[in-house]
């Protein structure tokens, strides 16, 4: 498997950023968690710009990597003996901690599951489509430089293929190892777009197409939280800004639902966003905004070139 690659930017399908940052427009997409979400994205910044169709080979502590994780845990480690009578010398060092590594395995197979809404335009039609967002999926696992066919009956002695989600729609196919009835930790996992998120990262006609991401976002939501409001609030900012930097938004109370607030507490609602995007201008993302309760309107600046102001 070859190592990520050093990315700058990347895009995003806009059939991803619309139906998360509209309640209304797809459910299912709207209902992830900030955690399963954010790690959508940093699964979308792997892809490959020139193929975009092809299969995507991620570790997960590369992936903790990328959405800026920190590696706090601390345990010991004792390297091996140069002669019998040198000894093992024991250090510390630190690696990420096993919660952030098993609720990230939990968002993955969440995305596993999700299905987004997409339109498909013929000559006369427009058709609703729903499809999973990983058009294909696994966890795949090696024994020295080999991968292991889970498909084949030649597994090594005392291992097996299991489902560890029965009641999942989808199976999520992992090696057990039969003595100890315990599940084998995989060593990478691989995902393939759907169809249709393809041809948008593509720039294909008669698509919703893309918003291009810089890899800065992430080191952002780090310190900002990796929160469902705060995510979908820079979502909309980056997608729905006009060239000059504009957003202005006509339906504050709808805004508000959509981005995650408690829309039956408008004053509150209110508050909680001009909190967050005074936040924003902190970090050089917005320049202005008006939160107009009156005339039920929402008017951002956006500066166009967070991404060279923010710090990594």
């Amino acid at each position: 498997m070859k190592q990520p690659k050093t990315i700058k930017e990347f895009k995003m399908p806009n059939t991803l950023v619309q139906g998360y940052t509209d309640n209304g427009s797809d459910p299912a997409l709207a209902g992830l968690s900030g955690l399963a979400l954010i790690t959508l994205v940093g699964c979308l910044s792997l892809v490959d710009p020139k193929n975009p169709g092809a299969s995507v080979n991620i570790r997960f502590a590369d992936l903790l990597d990328i959405l800026q994780f920190n590696k706090s845990y601390s345990h010991k480690v004792y390297s091996h003996a140069v002669t019998p009578s040198s000894g093992r010398a024991e250090y510390l060092t630190s690696r990420f901690s096993p919660k952030d590594v098993t609720r990230l395995k939990d968002s993955i197979e969440q995305i596993f599951q999700v299905k987004c809404v997409s339109f498909r335009q013929d000559a006369e039609t427009r058709k609703e489509e729903h499809a999973h967002v990983f058009d294909s999926y696994e966890y795949v696992y090696k024994r020295g430089n080999s991968v292991l066919d889970l498909d084949s009956f030649d597994l090594p002695p005392g291992l097996e293929k299991v489902n560890t989600c029965d009641t999942c729609p989808r199976p999520i196919y992992k090696v057990r190892d039969r003595l100890s009835n315990k599940v084998k930790p995989p060593t990478y996992f691989s995902f393939r777009l759907n169809s249709t998120l393809v041809e948008e990262l593509k720039g294909s006609r008669k698509t919703k197409g893309s918003t291009k991401l810089s890899v800065k976002i992430f080191s952002l939501l780090a310190r900002l939280g990796r929160e469902r409001t705060t995510i979908k609030t820079l979502l909309l900012i980056l997608r729905q800004t006009r060239k000059d930097g504009m957003f202005v938004r006509c339906d504050l109370k709808r805004i508000l639902g959509a981005l995650g607030f408690d829309s039956s507490h408008f004053s509150r609602s209110c508050t909680g966003l001009r909190t967050l995007l005074s936040r924003l201008i902190t970090e050089k993302v917005v320049v202005t905004f008006n939160i107009d309760t009156e005339n039920n309107r929402l008017k951002i600046t956006q500066n166009k070139n967070w991404y060279k102001e923010v710090s990594l």
